[in-house]
């Protein structure tokens, strides 16, 4: 099972990036859809989403879409009583193909904040998230245990996040700079860099399914919360997610969604700033 991930994740890995919007999206693949529509008597909703963010979303190995989030959705709307289309688009379409009607629902990493409010409604929460550093677990980093420690320390980073190198600069380290997250992970494998930047649910992906020898450490930033989106007004959509939601979030489902994906919470916290 490790080897079948780590395979869909290497052809997913150029276009990774972290969750947070100041985080670079690459462009989707080349367009592909996959229907999970059978019974013709209810309604089916077209889910937008860049399928390349292991593990939220990504495309799978007969080219369907899989990941946490797709699972999430199939779980909300087996109780809701709706069907699934999920369409690989572009993330930054996203405000635009939910005001022309193409999807009716976006999951793709998306954090509930004010501005992305003002252009689409969105679900209540599912998930957060919060940036985060992965430690290698090594003895010569066994006296890394918090943010402060890492002075001196070489960190890699995606150069496509925005904020990544101000970060390290912050924490004084030694920048490790890559053009990708996989490759910025890739560093701390072969011991190139003692730690990488990145966002404490990825961290938590890959200590559990890859088994990396990691320890991961909050930035202290504050967890930011993830939902799904619908075209602002679509009131009628929304209380479905919602009310599905609440359901999966009330029997388990999702817990079990969370831990089968993410496994154990694993991670050290720092101080809110």
């Amino acid at each position: 099972m490790k080897r079948a991930y780590l395979s869909l994740f290497i052809a997913a890995a150029l276009a990774l990036s972290a969750c947070s919007d100041n985080s670079a999206k690459t462009a989707a693949p080349a367009e592909h859809t996959t229907a999970s529509a059978q019974n013709t008597n209810l309604p089916t909703y077209v889910v937008g989403s860049e399928l390349g963010y292991m593990p939220f979303e990504f495309i799978g190995d007969k080219g369907q879409a899989v990941g946490f989030e797709m699972e999430v959705l199939e779980e909300i709307a087996k109780v809701s009583g709706f069907q699934l289309q999920f369409i690989n688009s572009p993330r930054n379409a996203i405000a635009s193909t939910l005001n022309d009607g193409s999807r009716q629902i976006w999951a793709s990493a998306l954090s509930i904040n004010p501005k992305r409010l003002e252009q689409m409604d969105m679900s209540e929460p599912f998930m957060d998230f919060e940036a985060a550093i992965a430690i290698a677990d090594t003895p010569e980093n066994a006296n890394v245990q918090t943010l402060q420690d890492l002075s001196g320390k070489k960190i890699a980073f995606n150069k496509g996040g925005s904020s990544n190198a101000e970060t390290i600069e912050k924490l004084k380290g030694e920048a490790v700079p890559a053009d990708t997250f996989f490759l910025a992970l890739k560093s701390v494998r072969l011991g190139k860099a003692d730690a990488i930047v990145g966002d404490v649910r990825v961290f938590q992906y890959y200590k559990t399914h890859e088994n990396d020898k990691i320890r991961i450490i909050s930035m202290g930033q504050g967890a930011k919360p993830l939902g799904f989106a619908v075209k602002k007004g679509n009131a009628e959509l929304l209380t479905k997610l919602n009310s599905g939601l609440a359901k999966i979030k009330g029997d388990g489902t999702l817990d079990k969604l969370v831990t089968k994906w993410f496994g154990e919470n694993q991670v050290a916290s720092q101080p809110a700033k």
